[in-house]
């Protein structure tokens, strides 16, 4: 699979005190993701590589403090056409090494919350975007993004899923940087346990929508301005 993504942002980051950074400025982003993947009956072979290009991040876009993620993705760079070329995936799954249980080894993508999936679309829309990769994900919405290095577990019975893992982090959200090990378990019981966490989330959703779903600006007299383009191409 070939896919590219291409992302146009526009900042207008409040207004700086005189003296202060640049804050009105754009930039182009493009992300170029290329797959090959295998499937038999006792394990799965996934590879990938990804390049990215920035063009026009700003130099100046800093005071006080980053006016924007241009200025840190600059930051992190250190220079306005940040670009990196790099292992997205690499990893095998086992199927068959443990009755109920497959064994994934390598660089490979992981989003907490997300292990166990159920019967309900409803159950799962939420989980997609309110749940999963809260605590640990791929920093999905940065250019760069982010992959794990390491082993992951996965076990079930009828009523129950777990998941072990052991991962070293790579290639950080603005930069390609190597962070700790974790070390973590995510039991998940099915039925139960995802038709309250729905249930919570739906009724937190409703208490936003009858307030008219308006929160005050926790910055009276500033603006921020946010807006981006994306075009996304897929063979």
């Amino acid at each position: 699979m070939v896919r590219d993504w291409t992302r146009v942002e526009t900042w207008r980051f409040f207004e700086p005190p005189n003296g202060g950074g640049n804050n009105d400025y754009a930039f182009v982003a493009t992300r170029l993701f290329g797959s090959v993947q295998r499937t038999a009956p006792a394990y799965d072979l996934t590879a990938a590589l990804q390049y990215v290009q920035f063009g026009g991040l700003p130099s100046d876009a800093v005071g006080p403090g980053p006016l924007g993620t241009g200025a840190v993705y600059y930051a992190h760079a250190g220079r306005s056409d940040s670009h990196q070329v790099y292992l997205r995936y690499a990893n095998v799954r086992f199927k068959r090494l443990v009755p109920h249980t497959t064994i994934q080894v390598g660089r490979m993508p992981y989003a907490s919350g997300g292990e166990a999936a159920s019967a309900n679309p409803k159950i799962e829309a939420v989980r997609a975007q309110r749940i999963a990769a809260r605590v640990i994900g791929e920093f999905g919405w940065s250019i760069y993004q982010r992959a794990y290095d390491g082993v992951r577990v996965d076990t079930a019975s009828r009523r129950w899923t777990a998941t072990g893992f052991a991962f070293h982090p790579t290639q950080g959200g603005f930069e390609d940087d190597r962070h700790g090990t974790f070390f973590a378990t995510q039991p998940t019981v099915r039925q139960y346990a995802q038709s309250a966490l729905y249930s919570q989330m739906n009724n937190t959703d409703l208490a936003v929508a009858r307030a008219g779903g308006v929160v005050k600006p926790a910055f009276a007299g500033h603006t921020l301005t946010f807006a981006y383009l994306e075009n996304v191409l897929q063979f």
